[in-house]
């Protein structure tokens, strides 16, 4: 992982490498899962742009569907049910695009983990061999970075599974819209 040439560790050299390392390491998730959560991200946001154009819409004319003198109407209650389902549609997608923004941001937890692990390379004594101390530095840094990006573990499946919420939610309310709209026909 790092180069380290003696058995005292020089810092002033470390962090470069350090710097170089978490950079690689942020290119390397974003090179294995980037891709996927840009497509979460993409899904999240064209089904949030035709919900709110559905209920932007519908709710917008609903005088002409719904209210005084509108007696006709066949089971109206779907068509609220169909807002309500539209509602928890755009609500999931909300959520899943915060977890989608904490997944992305994981640069940032790298690089604003540099100063504990500065800070723990600081407390590393003498080694009787370059070995040793190598082994104990990269101790260190993979420690450190796991319990920095542990978190996102958390927000991709949070992500994932509101993801899904959000498709079935959605699924469900264009089901009911379209049962309301047929109904009003027939």
């Amino acid at each position: 992982m790092l180069k380290v040439n003696m058995r005292e560790l020089d810092i002033e050299s470390v962090m470069p490498e350090l710097g170089e390392a978490v950079d690689a390491t942020a290119a390397q998730m974003h090179a294995v899962h980037g891709r996927y959560w840009e497509s979460r991200l993409d899904v999240c946001k064209t089904v949030l742009t035709i919900t709110a154009a559905v209920l932007v819409g519908t709710v917008s004319f609903s005088n002409s569907l719904i209210g005084p003198g509108k007696e006709g109407l066949v089971f109206p209650s779907v068509l609220f049910i169909s807002w309500a389902l539209f509602v928890l549609s755009g609500m999931a997608s909300l959520y899943a695009m915060w977890h989608l923004y904490k997944l992305n941001s994981n640069y940032v937890l790298l690089t604003n983990n540099q100063p504990a692990i500065q800070g723990e390379i600081d407390r590393i004594g003498p080694k009787e061999s370059e070995a040793e101390l190598k082994a104990e530095l990269d101790r260190i840094v993979v420690e450190l970075t796991n319990r920095a990006l542990s978190p996102l573990k958390v927000s991709d499946k949070h992500s994932h599974y509101s993801l899904s919420v959000q498709l079935i939610t959605f699924g469900a309310a264009l089901v009911c819209f379209f049962g309301f709209g047929v109904a009003q026909i027939l």
